[in-house]
Parts: structure tokens; sequence; C-alpha cells
């Protein structure tokens, strides 16, 4: 797998899907025209790298209109090593959260 910049806050996978901060408080993550919002909290570690811890919902969910298109476990476990992937190539440090 592979990424690129889209610019400073989002990288696109060779796989197809998107990554990419839009606020303050939320990652997009984009795949085949659908749309999954994750809450996210940003700091620095000790040694001053940037940090993020991700809040995942208990069952993801995506964005309408496909919001009725159930997430299975697997394919949540698939996106989850996705955005590490992409967390990866941009050099962030993180953590994954259930809320």
């Amino acid at each position: 797998m592979t990424f690129q910049w889209l610019n400073k806050q989002g990288v696109e996978s060779s796989e197809g899907f998107v990554v990419q901060r839009m606020d303050r408080i939320s990652y997009h993550y984009e795949e085949g025209g659908k749309t999954l919002k994750v809450l996210v909290d940003d700091g620095l570690t000790p040694d001053g790298k940037y940090y993020v811890t991700l809040y995942f919902p208990e069952k993801l969910r995506w964005e309408a209109p496909f919001d009725k298109l159930v997430i299975s476990p697997s394919e949540a476990a698939r996106i989850e090593a996705n955005f590490e992937a992409a967390m990866r190539f941009k050099e962030c440090a993180m953590e994954i959260r259930r809320r």
C-alpha cells in the first residue's frame, strides 16, 4: 500500500481510501463514495511528536445517505487498519479508543 499527500491534512491510499483531517475535532475516512466521521483529540508526545487519539464508536456508521448500511466487524477492523497505515505514513503516533 502506498500513499500520496492530498494537502497538509489528508492522504490518499493506492487501495482507494482517503483519510483527511476536516476540522479541529474530526477526521473523515472516505472509500467507495462513502464517508465515515471519527472524532479526534490531538497533542504532542513527551518527545514533541504529533499524537492523536481517535474515538471510534462501538458500531461504525457511514454518513448519510449510506447511514443504513451495516459495517461488519471485519470491515470495521479493516477501516481501523487503514487509519493506522495512513497515520504511520503521516508520521503521526495514534491510539484508538472506543466510545
